[in-house]
């Protein structure tokens, strides 16, 4: 059959109402009929470009017509046309969306229809089948750029033409210059309606047993490409193929191969202590470097860990750009920009992108393609669409699309993220997101696949990690003064590679580490205790040890070698910041401290404030200091319902309506006072959470709060028996602690990646402490580690204790009134101060010390490790509360050079030394990293 026009038929009634959102089979069938139209052999017969046409009002039925029929199309056609029209010699290629298939309907086996192919280029036939693909998103594209001009399409004609039959002939060089020539004049085309240049990125995600993969994908190193990792994925991708790491490395020095990453694991950062996110930054930057010979310059990460801290750490870091979009669940603020400056919380700046990829196996993608290109023109220095894709994936269109860039520019060029964020000397505009706008999805992804432990794993985490701080303090302290040489060989990796996150981590292995931790963290504070204490001065007492950055006042149990659980006993001590302090084992006489604890029933009273339990529910029912009448706090435990249930707290009649409750009411079984002595004082309660509607038992509840005199700190401990399961709404039903304030308009601040933040959204996450400040008050939480809590009015929040999966049942917090800093006051809970049993007293016949003094409280201390550049120290330090800080930094010795460096140890700026100080100047909320050398 002779061929002589070519129709497609189109779902709508023009290209202004062209179809973008279809299904994938949908989208593939209509692209693969457009690009199959164009066919070099069909072209060169009919001498003419296929034309779209109103599938509702086809052509007439002509011999030699070839009708695409899309499946989208097929529906707007009566019934019947498709056999009645190929009964008129009419080649209708319909019912097939693959592009072989559309081939082989279109030159059947057998038939002269297609002519003799030998001498032709079986490749550029795909050249033809992105052309057509190109044409059909220029008209797309134009638009929606509201040019509705039309495109030169007989100057194209005439050159696709002759490219057709040029590679018919087997002239593969004339047709390829005659197909450029088509491309590039549909470039022209687009310019007319947007001159800049424009850009595509593809985006491949990989994983390591996808990485041989980048080996064996096509044009993969004739391209600008970039692929996103992590530095785990990397050493697995060098352990399993090193073949594939080494052609890496050679690839990223050609300028077209581009690695975005930089963490070495990827914990969600607002879940976890700062500390964590710095060292996986810092640790997985010595990862690249040594598989890559390089470090990535563009950050990026596959799971969700957007935070407002990022740009601060990435610009200390090297970084030059971040990737400012969730590639899984998450909220975050998701506007739209090819190139911006994302501005942290301390003011710091970095250029990212947050263009939302489109998955490249998606055919719908390509069908969206104009109008996300379109959307990019008109609200961004630079019109760019994002290409996500994994290593394997393959996609006739999206192969269309390379095809395209190879030979124009026409629907952007591919480029580099680096390259698109540093192209021009303008950023885009400034863009500053608040802490509060970023919310992780790890809780409902835990309880969705059932995963154990969905809230006390990052409790544990955080514990983990303050001991580990302590240990690796003193391990520091002891090396240097000793003058030894060699970094200090830690359990810091272990511990930090047992973060939770997507993996988890085996019981047995979470168990080894903390026993093995617990021994590091009695040896390392037993080696600091023999420098400080003098063996010639017989004295038996306990020597206590603060690694923390700010002095720290709160009971601390105390206890003998000998039989410690029976001998113990808990003190209201200060102990220095970085420092020390002795306590004789006898107690000393007080004076002055008024009568200890005054308990009775339902009160605990001690010098500074009372405790009031409520006599009907044994929770909290106030809080209030001496000699106010204001209650500054309660305290309830319930389990929250999705919905309202009633409640009929009597015997009420049919006719009376019921009380409406939201959470389980709380039941007083028993209470006693367990404790009442100078020293403390203890009241524990025993109930039960009732189903307001059936009246039956749903969990059981021990509760024991208590106080010292001297102290401005109670404790609650929680011990919880869950006699059902859960609904799987980790959000909605749970089980918390609530805590309740009277004052509408008190401040709620959290901390969170090592700053106190404002509580801005319901759900929140906090990894330290909680305060309400109200105008002459302020009560401080601190909560254990536990990060969950969700928000109910002005005057009420609930932390989560238990949800499905859930295996914990003790709980731990303490509240302090005016305490004055909440990030010094939420560590507080987490682990007390290293407590060491002595014989002798410490040398000079002082009591108490320091080694390293912060004379700031908001400044905390969040890592100390030796210098690799010799005798000496470097400290990785945070500004706590927002308030730019002059710090005094006094060292043990006297520093022979202090500066301040950045993540990767290059010197930023040299710091005033005077005698035994630093003086460091910190902004709102900044991490600095700080180097002190003594020799």
């Amino acid at each position: 059959m002779a061929y002589v026009k070519t129709f497609v038929l189109m779902p709508s009634h023009s290209l202004d109402d062209f179809p973008v959102d279809l299904g994938d089979e949908q989208a593939a069938s209509l692209l693969n009929h457009n690009a199959v139209s164009w066919h070099p052999a069909l072209l060169a017969q009919t001498g003419l470009l296929p034309q779209w046409h109103r599938a509702d009002v086809p052509p007439p039925p002509t011999a030699g017509l070839v009708v695409f029929v899309p499946e989208v199309a097929e529906q707007w056609l009566t019934g019947g046309w498709i056999e009645q029209t190929r009964g008129y010699g009419v080649r209708v290629i319909a019912g097939a969306s693959d592009r072989d298939a559309l081939i082989g309907q279109l030159f059947p086996e057998g038939e002269e229809s297609g002519g003799d192919w030998a001498a032709a280029d079986p490749d550029l036939v795909g050249d033809f089948f992105a052309l057509g693909t190109c044409f059909l998103q220029m008209e797309l594209l134009s638009r929606q750029q509201r040019y509705f001009t039309s495109l030169d399409e007989l100057t194209i004609q005439t050159r696709a033409v002759a490219a057709a039959r040029a590679w018919l002939a087997g002239e593969s060089a004339l047709a390829r210059e005659k197909l450029r020539s088509c491309f590039e004049r549909l470039h022209e085309s687009r310019e007319k309606f947007y001159p800049p240049v424009c850009y595509q990125v593809d985006l491949c995600l990989v994983a390591a047993e996808q990485s041989g993969d980048l080996l064996a994908a096509p044009n993969t190193s004739a391209r600008p490409m970039n692929l996103l990792f992590s530095g785990e994925v990397l050493e697995e991708i060098a352990a399993m193929r090193p073949d594939v790491a080494n052609e890496l490395a050679n690839r990223l020095g050609s300028g077209t191969t581009e690695v975005v990453g930089g963490e070495l694991m990827t914990p969600p950062t607002s879940l976890v202590p700062l500390g964590t996110s710095l060292w996986h930054l810092a640790e997985g930057l010595k990862v690249y470097e040594n598989h890559l010979r390089m470090r990535p310059v563009v950050w990026g990460r596959r799971s969700f860990g957007l935070a407002a801290g990022w740009p601060q750490w990435l610009e200390r870091a090297g970084f030059r750009g971040a990737l400012h979009i969730a590639l899984d669940d998450g909220i975050y603020p998701d506007e739209e920009h090819s190139r911006f400056r994302w501005q942290g919380f301390n003011g710091s700046q970095i250029r990212a992108m947050s263009r939302i990829p489109l998955p490249v196996e998606s055919a719908g993608s390509y069908l969206r393609f104009a109008s996300r290109l379109s959307e990019s023109m008109d609200h961004d220095e630079v019109g760019a669409v994002v290409w996500a894709r994994w290593p394997a994936v393959k996609s006739p269109f999206f192969e269309d699309f390379l095809r395209i860039a190879h030979y124009a520019p026409v629907l952007g060029e591919f480029s580099t993220i680096s390259h698109l964020l540093t192209a021009h000397n303008s950023g885009g505009p400034v863009k500053s997101h608040a802490p509060q706008e970023y919310w992780p999805p790890n809780l409902l992804h835990h309880v969705a696949l059932r995963e154990p432990a969905p809230i006390s794993r990052y409790a544990s985490h955080i514990v983990r990690h303050q001991k580990m701080r302590q240990v690796g303090w003193c391990q520091t302290l002891v090396q240097t003064m000793l003058r030894q040489h060699g970094m200090v060989a830690s359990i810091e990796r272990e511990i930090e590679l047992a973060v939770p996150g997507e993996e988890i981590v085996e019981t047995e292995q979470l168990e080894a580490i903390e026993q093995r931790l617990d021994a590091e963290r009695t040896n390392a504070a037993e080696r600091l205790a023999k420098l400080l204490i003098d063996p010639a001065v017989s004295a038996e007492g306990w020597l206590l040890i603060n690694p923390s950055s700010t002095a720290v006042t709160l009971p601390v149990t105390l206890a003998t070698k000998v039989e410690p659980s029976v001998n113990a006993e808990r003190r209201v001590v200060t102990v220095p910041g970085g420092g020390f302090a002795w306590v004789p084992r006898q107690r000393p006489v007080e004076v002055g401290k008024g009568e200890g604890c005054v308990v009775d029933d339902f009160t605990l009273r001690t010098d500074l404030f009372e405790v009031t339990i409520h006599p009907e529910t044994g929770g909290i029912a106030r809080v209030r200091r001496n000699g106010e009448r204001a209650n500054r706090l309660s305290q309830q435990l319930g389990i929250r319902f999705a919905k309202e249930r009633p409640y009929r707290t009597s015997d009420e009649t049919e006719e009376t309506d019921p009380e409406m409750v939201r959470y389980s009411p709380m039941k007083l079984i028993s209470s006693e006072v367990i404790g009442q002595s100078a020293s403390y004082g203890a009241i524990r309660t025993t109930g039960e959470l009732i189903d307001p509607e059936r009246l039956t038992v749903l969990a059981r509840f021990t509760q024991t709060v208590t106080v010292w005199p001297g102290a401005s700190v109670f404790e609650i401990r929680l011990s919880i028996e869950l006699l059902g399961a859960l609904p799987a709404d980790p959000w909605n039903e749970y089980l918390a602690a609530r805590f309740a304030w009277n004052d509408s308009q008190a401040a709620l601040t959290r901390t969170v990646m090592g700053a106190a933040l404002p509580v801005g959204m319901d759900r929140f996450e906090c990894t330290g402490g909680i305060e309400i400040a109200e105008e002459d008050c302020r009560v401080s939480i601190s909560t254990g580690g536990l990060p969950f809590h969700r928000r109910h009015g002005e005057r009420m929040f609930d932390t989560l204790l238990q949800v499905p999966g859930e295996t914990a049942n003790e709980f731990r917090f303490l509240v302090g009134l005016d305490q004055p800093c909440l990030g010094e006051f939420s560590e507080q809970l987490l682990v007390e101060p290293l407590v060491v049993p002595v014989a002798s007293k410490l040398r000079g016949g002082i009591d108490r010390g320091w080694l390293l003094n912060f004379d700031q409280r908001n400044v905390r201390l969040i890592r100390l490790q030796r210098s690799e550049k010799g005798l000496g120290l470097l400290m990785v330090i945070a500004e706590t509360e927002g308030v730019a800080v002059s710090l005094n930094l006094r060292c043990f010795w006297n520093p022979q050079v202090a500066r301040r460096v950045g993540l990767d140890g290059t010197v930023l700026s040299e710091l005033v030394v005077t005698n035994d100080s630093v003086r460091v100047e910190l902004a709102s909320h900044e991490v600095a990293w700080i180097e002190v050398l003594f020799d």
